[in-house]
C-alpha cells in the first residue's frame, strides 16, 4: 500500500469518528419568501413551444382525415378498376391450378 493511499484512509477514519454537527435550520420565513415568490418566477411558454404543440395536433388530425377519407374512397376507387389483378387472386389461382 502506498504512502498516500495509507494517509487517504487515515484521514477517513479520523473524518468517520468525527462528532456530527448540528443541523443548520432554514431563516425564519424563508419557505413564506420561497412561496410569495413562486408566481415572479414562472415563466410563460414561449411562441415556439406553443407553436410546436399546436402544429402536432394538428398533424394528427390531418392524418385522422386522411385515413377517414381514404377508407369512404377505397370502393370508388377499387370500382373504377375492375382489370386490376388482385394479389389474393393471383395466389389462389397459382395455387388451386391443377
Amino acid at each position: 500500500m502506498s504512502a498516500e493511499q495509507q494517509n487517504w484512509d487515515k484521514l477517513v477514519k479520523l473524518a468517520r469518528q468525527a462528532p456530527k454537527g448540528a443541523e443548520p435550520e432554514m431563516p425564519l420565513g424563508f419557505a413564506t419568501r420561497v412561496v410569495a415568490n413562486w408566481p415572479k418566477t414562472a415563466v410563460a411558454p414561449s411562441l415556439e413551444a406553443i407553436w410546436e404543440r399546436l402544429s402536432l395536433r394538428f398533424l394528427g388530425v390531418a392524418f385522422a382525415i386522411l385515413l377517414v377519407t381514404a377508407g369512404f374512397s377505397y370502393n370508388v376507387i377499387a370500382a373504377d378498376q375492375p382489370d386490376v389483378v388482385q394479389m389474393t387472386d393471383s395466389a389462389l389461382g397459382v395455387v388451386f391450378e391443377p
